[in-house]
């Protein structure tokens, strides 16, 4: 195939995915910014408020529900087939330049746990849940209410987040430990 043709067909493949996100951030009430990406099969419940910033990215399957703010820094990206729960309040922000595997998943709260009473019928506990910017997340990570994550973090494949995790921090396990620091 002739360069132009490449050139052409790489210009009608971005105008279309450039009609796919404009179209979904207005049929689900969500301003559009500049660059966004948003892959098919993208689920958000009406209650939640999607923030989006410039060029961040949200891959297929993503489903994001709640009655809360959710809040994607710029040049960000979640990954194919996560979820995302952000209560009232409680909420998630994750910052700039934020990366998530596949399959990754947070919660901003928690059903009590008492003896006695019936589960579904105790309160919940909500916490909001704050990443920071320029942070991995490997495949199928889990953040629970109130962790808070500083810049530059690496959390591991399969590691479950339970506690803030300090600047520059790589972690990983059930539940998650510091296994080092960047360089």
């Amino acid at each position: 195939m002739a360069p132009s043709v490449k050139r052409i067909l790489k210009g009608v493949r971005a105008f279309f995915w450039f009609l796919h996100a404009f179209t979904w951030c207005v049929l689900h009430g969500v301003k559009y910014r500049k660059g966004v990406y948003i892959g098919r099969h993208v689920t958000k419940q009406r209650r939640v408020k999607l923030i989006l910033s410039p060029y961040s990215r949200i891959a297929f399957d993503t489903i994001l529900w709640g009655d809360g703010t959710i809040k994607l820094g710029e040049r960000s990206s979640i990954g194919s087939c996560s979820r995302i729960f952000a209560s009232k309040n409680g909420g998630v922000e994750i910052g700039d330049y934020t990366m998530t595997a596949s399959h990754f998943y947070i919660i901003d709260c928690d059903h009590g746990i008492a003896a006695g009473e019936y589960i579904m019928k105790q309160p919940m506990t909500q916490a909001k849940v704050k990443i920071g910017s320029d942070v991995w997340f490997g495949y199928k990570c889990t953040v629970l209410k109130g962790v808070t994550i500083g810049d530059g973090a690496v959390c591991g494949a399969c590691s479950l987040v339970t506690k803030s995790v300090p600047e520059n921090a790589v972690v990983g396990g059930v539940p998650a430990k510091i296994i080092k620091y960047r360089q």
